[in-house]
């Protein structure tokens, strides 16, 4: 009790460690979930992932997880919360309360796209949000070295350096762009150092090096050979669009709607809370008021044009007009710009600008590999959206914030979300269970021309194809789940048996 009164930070951190744990055995597993656990130990001990990617480490973590339970929340919950953990070290806000609890909301209530595909999808998580970590412990190093930052001990020292030696080999092995992003930060980081102090750091260097040898362990897989030379349907260019036509249609179309749009509410959270900190900044009052205004007026563009221009004129529908697509990437483009020249203008200390303006970096080295891959999802921007929330967290530290008090508000607001959360994700687990059950009644007295109708899962807009949706996953499914291959079945969307007695009525 004494250390809870004295650190009352280390009571919130187990809280959140315990839902992360719970919350791990509510999510159902998912289509490539079912795929892993059927022939995950062939792919990995007789195929050697040969014909499918150089993700060994995601994989076989997957492989594992998808049959364990216990392990599946224990590595759920140990990941959720170091990256929560280290994002507050970026900002040096991890025995802070209040930050804790902001970081965890901003954390859950990132836009249902991006977290359907990595909390709530287990081979999501276990390449995306994995990857994340070990990308943001190279990058926390990479700017600690940078900062020239003394340890407090000798030992806190070796294991931050054994932590990064890790993250850059093993980090290598779950995602492609993460893994090229990894060589980049630390080859920037390099660079920069010998800039600033003329001399080559070997700790970066080792590093550096060994990001190159997990890179050429992760794409010396043969299916990459079999990517570039088109044989393979598995993150390629389709064949009937050319590499440039790739770039520009992810550039402009792509990035805009899953790393911008999509993400209009945090983006927005950001530009007011910029604008907010510029307005008591010195250093901003000082400029002129053509500078001022400009500054201003980019800020709020973003926001402006997302919901005033955007989303009343349905500009998403039209993205595939050249103008209406180069408009999207400009205001896009304008949010980023204004950001940047924005937090020149706050009077960050040294540390703190480095480490925003890396991070702004991060985003386009992390963004840039996605220019000529496919196929690009939500999933993608998860990195991209930490990476926004660490610069967050550091302009929130410009404000003078009472702690108890911001803790109260923040700790409601995290209640409430958990509150629902978890109520939403056990009635969906639920929902699994009786439908599952449902089918193989229904199976064992059915005949062979009977159609037996299951519904999807509620709030599917959380679920990563929690629902088989082509005869290979339905085929998946069946197996996974013991439930006879002949037996045929339709899904339909929840709630359609609710619908089914006034259709009769109607009939009538």
């Amino acid at each position: 009790m004494r250390i809870i009164k004295e650190h009352p930070y280390c009571f919130v951190y187990g809280l959140l460690v315990l839902f992360y744990f719970v919350f791990a055995a509510i999510v159902p597993l998912a289509q490539d979930d079912w795929g892993w656990y059927i022939h995950g130990y062939n792919q990995w001990f007789n195929e050697h992932f040969k014909n499918l990617n150089g993700r060994y480490f995601g994989n076989i973590l997957e492989i594992l997880a998808v049959r364990s339970l216990l392990l599946r929340m224990v590595v759920y919950a140990l990941v959720s919360f170091s990256i929560l953990w280290i994002v507050l070290k970026f900002a040096d806000k991890t025995k802070s309360t209040a930050y804790i609890l902001i970081a965890f909301i901003m954390l859950l209530l990132m836009p249902a796209s991006i977290f359907k595909q990595t909390y709530a999808w287990y081979a999501g998580f276990n390449n995306y949000v994995t990857s994340a970590l070990c990308a943001l412990v190279v990058l926390l190093f990479v700017l600690k070295t940078l900062h020239n930052q003394e340890r407090k001990t000798q030992w806190s020292q070796r294991i931050e350096l054994v932590c990064f030696y890790i993250a850059c080999i093993a980090g290598q092995l779950f995602m492609e762009n993460v893994t090229l992003y990894n060589i980049a930060i630390t080859g920037l980081g390099l660079l920069v150092y010998l800039v600033i102090y003329r001399k080559i750091n070997l700790k970066l260097l080792i590093g550096f090096c060994l990001t190159w040898i997990g890179a050429i362990i992760m794409f010396t897989n043969p299916n990459y050979m079999n990517i570039l030379a088109g044989n393979s349907s598995y993150q390629q260019v389709g064949s009937s669009t050319s590499m440039y036509d790739k770039v520009i249609q992810t550039l402009l179309k792509i990035i805009p709607y899953y790393g911008y749009f999509q993400s209009a509410i945090f983006l927005s959270v950001l530009a007011v809370v910029l604008l907010i900190v510029l307005y008591r900044s010195p250093k901003f009052l000082s400029l002129s008021l053509v500078y001022k205004v400009m500054i201003t007026v980019a800020l709020a563009f973003f926001t402006v044009y997302k919901y005033f221009v955007y989303e009343p004129f349905d500009l998403d529908a039209m993205k595939h007009i050249p103008w209406v697509a180069g408009l999207n990437f400009l205001a896009c483009l304008i949010y980023f710009c204004a950001v940047a020249v924005g937090l020149y203008f706050i009077g960050l200390s040294k540390k703190s600008l480095l480490t925003t303006y890396f991070s702004l970096a991060s985003i386009v080295i992390a963004t840039m590999p996605l220019l000529v891959v496919a196929p690009v999802g939500p999933r993608n921007f998860y990195f991209m959206y930490v990476l926004w929330l660490i610069i967050l967290l550091i302009v929130l530290k410009q404000l003078p914030l009472p702690e108890r008090r911001t803790s109260l508000i923040a700790g409601s607001i995290a209640l409430v979300a958990v509150i629902v959360f978890m109520s939403a994700f056990s009635f969906m687990s639920y929902a699994n269970t009786q439908r599952i059950a449902k089918i193989k009644e229904e199976a064992a007295h059915a005949s062979k021309d009977d159609v037996i109708i299951v519904e999807m899962l509620p709030f599917d807009v959380y679920t990563q194809h929690s629902s088989p949706w082509s005869v290979r996953t339905q085929r998946v499914f069946k197996q996974y789940f013991g439930i006879p291959q002949e037996a045929r079945l339709k899904f339909v969307p929840y709630g359609q048996k609710y619908l089914q007695p006034k259709v009769q009525k109607k009939n009538k």
